[in-house]
């Protein structure tokens, strides 16, 4: 019989029965060694966490809370009276993946209190240090001996590199000992090392420590990780495969607004002329970034930005960002070149026709508000038309720090004060309020949060039931499901979610019990927000008197939190990826550019304005309508 393994402490992943079986297995056992303690430590652990999985079959004639109890009594005794001798002898005998658990269980009954410091060094020698690291009191017991110890080897410069990705699951404590310097110092030898991992690289000049690693160590560094990118692709230059789009405009014979084709691993993105050449008026074409170059979605939420498992299981794993980076993956980066290039290609179309798009904006500001909301006071000045590129991004970078500054005073104020204009800061997108109230909302329920998981996820193991390759919301909307085929653990998460109103079988069908509840979770877990101006009168009924009542917060702002993040990451220096293109250009940072990239960057900073001008627009609709 197998022993138990780490199923991880926070998930919902280990049967019941398995735990007693173990249980009652280790409770016979007459000589039991150091392996056996930790195995009824871990039991005893996934006992008080309490995620464990109840099914039918489950034998109700043991009673959880004695179980409890008796381990705790067990194990209690058992490393109370350990000596140190014995822990130095059988350590050697502890199979790895129990590793973990017993430095837990030492920590948790002081064992690490009673021994000395050569003690610790001759024990420190049979465990990973990664291990030590997880426990503060260790680390701060012992971090001369640990900072030795990590600085031994410059492999464990990974270590420390993982305390910075957002999606780490270990805590991971830092010793006292360890200097900034001596971290940059092994951070230099770990970039020299032929075994170093590119990924680690890359995260030690664009990842944000705490202290800041020295900008010496960041540029070899980005020099290092530069060196051995071009090397892999020099390696693989026969088996790599580039991937590409051609965006165009041109005549069809069809009422077709755009035709997406495929030729290899080219995807040709074709619109319309006939189409586009009868909305030239300028409320048109702004609408045409709506509706034909979907700029935003249904919900006017920026379509820009990479969403929920838009990437494969393995993409994320590989692109897993760092703390303070800005998820910017394969899928975010398509979805620019789509959305940036569909502009270029549209804004040379517009010239060609002897329309400017700085034109668009300054009149929706300057006529359109005015007329159509009797809101006065926006305005704009654009950089003339032979004007360099570098000329027109410095100047519209300040025009859109204006625009911002005159939402915030208009949807604070009620009006646009052009004296107080000049004597605020500009404020940070997420702080613009919205002008109506309960725009975006997140969900906040926990239990509501597992459940979406549960239902949409691809990582749990509920997501493909009955080994199928269908997701399981997609099965059961098309009423593929039998729950008398579900295996026992299937059948523990289908009771716990009918439990709450998901579900029901229905001769021995599952369906969901409100096919409209299912979307709307669906949309959260998506999108990660909605947005209430754009929802169907039933989600909103769903929100405010349903089953989702008191479920979420309000995020009551122009931008929704994802959207701030998207702006920062090309404007701002908020995080360490970002493109930074407004304190480039404000601090003349730029010299290092051509005319071509200073020509890509406007085009960049007209589709952020044009984003911008949507959501204003959003806004004043949104009011005047309701």
């Amino acid at each position: 019989m197998e022993r138990l393994c780490d199923y991880g402490i926070d998930l919902w992943s280990c049967p019941i029965e398995y735990l007693i079986e173990r249980y009652d297995y280790l409770k016979k056992l007459s000589n039991r060694d150091l392996n056996d303690y930790i195995e009824l430590f871990l039991i005893g652990q996934h006992l008080d966490n309490g995620k464990y999985m109840v099914t039918e079959s489950c034998d109700d004639n043991h009673n959880i809370e004695s179980m409890k109890q008796d381990i705790r009594r067990q194990v209690g005794m058992f490393f109370n009276q350990l000596v140190y001798q014995y822990v130095v002898e059988e350590i050697k005998i502890v199979e790895l993946s129990y590793l973990r658990f017993l430095v837990q269980a030492l920590s948790n009954f002081k064992f690490f209190d009673k021994i000395s410091e050569a003690e610790f060094k001759l024990l420190a020698n049979d465990l990973p240090v990664i291990f030590m690291l997880e426990n503060k009191q260790i680390t701060k017991k012992f971090s001369n001996i640990l900072t030795d110890i990590i600085l031994e080897n410059p492999m464990n410069a990974e270590i420390l590199i993982q305390t910075v990705h957002l999606n780490n699951q270990r805590k991971i404590s830092i010793p006292d000992d360890l200097t900034p310097k001596k971290r940059d110092d092994m951070f230099s030898d770990y970039i020299q090392s032929s075994e170093a991992n590119p990924n680690y690289i890359k995260d030690i000049f664009s990842a944000k420590f705490t202290p800041p690693v020295d900008e010496y160590t960041k540029l070899c560094a980005k020099r290092a990780y530069d060196e051995k990118i071009e090397e892999h692709f020099l390696a693989n230059s026969n088996t790599s495969q580039e991937f590409g789009y051609i965006i165009g405009i041109k005549a069809m014979d069809t009422q077709e607004i755009k035709k997406i084709s495929r030729k290899g691993s080219t995807t040709e993105i074709m619109y319309n002329e006939r189409i586009l050449l009868e909305a030239l008026d300028y409320p048109s074409i702004l609408q045409n970034f709506i509706y034909i170059f979907d700029f935003v979605d249904h919900e006017f939420r920026f379509s820009g930005i990479e969403l929920k498992e838009e990437a494969s299981s393995l993409m994320r794993v590989f692109q897993e960002p760092s703390l303070g980076e800005y998820p910017d993956g394969v899928i975010f980066k398509n979805k620019q070149s789509i959305l940036i290039g569909s502009l270029g290609v549209y804004k040379k179309f517009l010239e060609k026709n002897n329309i400017f798009l700085e034109d668009v904006i300054v009149w929706f500001f300057s006529e359109y508000l005015v007329q159509n909301f009797d809101v006065s006071g926006f305005g704009i000045v654009v950089p003339s038309k032979d004007s360099s590129y570098y000329e027109k991004n410095s100047l519209f970078h300040s025009q859109l720090h204006r625009v911002v500054k005159e939402y915030y005073l208009y949807s604070t104020y009620g009006e646009i004060d052009n004296e107080l204009l000049n004597r605020i800061a500009t404020p940070a997108y997420e702080d613009l309020i919205s002008l109506s109230s309960n725009k975006y909302l997140y969900l906040t329920n926990k239990r509501i949060i597992d459940i979406n998981n549960f239902l949409f996820s691809d990582q749990t193991t509920f997501a493909y039931p009955q080994s199928s390759m269908t997701r399981t919301f997609e099965r059961v909307l098309s009423k593929k499901i039998r729950k008398s085929k579900l295996a026992d653990w299937e059948k523990a998460t289908y009771n716990d979610l009918s439990s709450e109103g998901i579900w029901a079988d229905k001769n021995d069908t599952i369906q969901f019990l409100n096919n409209k509840e299912i979307a709307l979770l669906k949309d959260f877990f998506d999108n990660t927000c909605i947005n209430r101006y754009w929802i169907p009168e039933e989600w909103g009924e769903l929100l405010e008197d349903g089953s989702l009542n008191n479920k979420s917060e309000v995020w009551n702002r122009l931008f929704s939190k994802e959207e701030s993040a998207y702006l920062n990451y090309y404007l701002t220096d908020k995080f360490s990826n970002s493109r930074s293109l407004r304190n480039k250009y404000a601090h003349g940072s730029t010299e290092d550019l051509d005319e071509e990239e200073h020509e890509h960057n406007y085009i960049v900073l007209l589709f952020l304005f044009i984003l911008v001008v949507i959501k204003i627009n959003e806004e004043f609709d949104y009011k005047y309508r309701n």
